[in-house]
């Protein structure tokens, strides 16, 4: 079994059950990078799988229980240890086994932690489609993981840079930055020009991210406002809810690319990041149908807390930031695509003013 197919599989089954909860993946806590992170209100769960070193894994549980509330190991049930080490973890820390037999992989709960995952992990076995390999390095780098991220941004802002410099203003290892630039780099998205790390395909680049993470894949779902019919009354009424719950939002897309560019498109709803909680849920209506008198709410999961710690406040409301707004609208298909192009010539611009 591979690192990669048990993470899918986990991943997928936390998911399934976390519809007022927030599951990230490749998590920075405490400056470690967790497979995953589940939060909900104020609980976190870090989860980790480890196919061969169960005490890799505990020594990662150690560093990471100031940090996080719960930490689950998720190991071959060959790796877990004997009963007495078992029974001397932290009650922080759970472990959960996985065996796989006859291509498919079962899994079960050998010691659950304070906090209980919601999850079917343990109710069915699961298929593995294709061969089972065994843990390899990953040969391609992904664009849209939190740090990648953080990469993928700061050239898209800085078209003439260093890895060096990425490293250092991102806060990523420079061993990370060099994975998603030798990516780029046989994309022929960027280039090295006289010793400087040059940006050639903005737009390239800015493709091949909405190819790994297309908003629709992070939607939660279309809610309406009866009784609410301007748009600026909606965004206000999103702000006071979330306030008054002590959730966090910020305003993307079309909502979020008018604090920062005038622009002739006329948008009747307001989108939005929203850290889900069941409280906020309660509160809103799913739109089954257009609505005659009221404004639509498009709401989105958050997959990476740079979301949230980027969001600046502009007229009284909290809004991504525009190089996030960027990216979210060239992933939302054709209908972002003319403001992306406004947007960034809007950025281009100011990065020209200030040089």
């Amino acid at each position: 079994m591979s690192h990669a197919q048990i993470e899918e599989i986990v991943f997928k089954a936390v998911q399934h059950e976390s519809k007022d909860a927030v599951l990230l993946r490749d998590a920075e806590i405490g400056k470690i990078s967790a497979d995953m992170l589940w939060r909900k209100n104020d609980e976190k769960v870090a989860i980790e799988i480890k196919t061969t070193d169960f005490f890799d894994g505990l020594g990662r549980a150690a560093i990471w229980k100031d940090y996080v509330d719960s930490i689950y190991l998720v190991i071959p049930a060959s790796a877990v240890p004997h009963k007495q080490i078992v029974t001397k973890m932290p009650k922080q820390v759970g472990l959960i086994a996985f065996e796989f037999k006859n291509n498919s992989v079962r899994f079960k709960a050998v010691k659950q932690a304070n906090i209980t995952l919601p999850t079917p992990l343990f109710e069915n076995d699961y298929i593995i489609e294709g061969k089972a390999s065994l843990p390899r390095k990953r040969t391609k780098a992904s664009l849209v993981s939190p740090k990648a991220l953080r990469i993928v941004k700061y050239i898209l802002t800085h078209p003439e840079t260093a890895q060096t410099e990425i490293a250092n203003k991102t806060s990523v290892s420079i061993g990370m930055v060099n994975k998603v630039v030798s990516r780029l780099m046989e994309r022929d998205i960027v280039a090295y020009k006289k010793r400087k790390l040059a940006l050639l395909e903005p737009w390239k680049l800015l493709n091949e991210v909405s190819w790994e993470r297309q908003m629709d894949k992070i939607k939660i779902g279309d809610y309406y406002l009866p009784g609410i019919s301007e748009v600026k009354q909606a965004e206000r009424y999103l702000d006071e809810t979330c306030s008054q719950l002590k959730t966090n939002y910020a305003l993307t897309l079309f909502s979020g690319a008018n604090r920062y560019v005038a622009y002739s498109m006329r948008y009747d709803a307001v989108y939005s990041y929203v850290e889900p909680t069941s409280n906020i849920m309660e509160l809103l209506t799913p739109s089954r149908r257009p609505a005659e008198r009221g404004i639509r709410l498009e709401l989105f999961r958050v997959d990476n807390f740079d979301i949230l710690d980027e969001a600046k406040v502009i007229d009284d409301l909290r809004v991504c930031s525009s190089t996030q707004i960027l990216i979210d609208l060239a992933s939302y298909g054709p209908a972002g695509k003319d403001v992306a192009v406004e947007l960034y010539r809007k950025l281009s611009e100011e990065r020209g003013a200030t040089q």
